[in-house]
């Protein structure tokens, strides 16, 4: 999530929360001190897409 483009760092944390395990809430946690807001938004967003995927199990 340290890419320089923006565009990059919203991908990444898009497709985390489409594809991702538990196990990458780390990295998604770290998305939300990004300094663009956009990219703290989508990092919360897929935390919760996470997390209501680990719920239904």
């Amino acid at each position: 999530m340290k890419d320089p483009d923006i565009e990059v760092r919203k991908a990444a944390v898009s497709s985390l929360g489409k594809l991702g395990s538990p196990s990458e809430l780390e990295s998604l946690q770290s998305a939300l001190q990004d300094p663009e807001t956009v990219v703290q938004v989508l990092a919360k967003l897929a935390i919760a897409q996470i997390q209501n995927r680990a719920e239904e199990i």
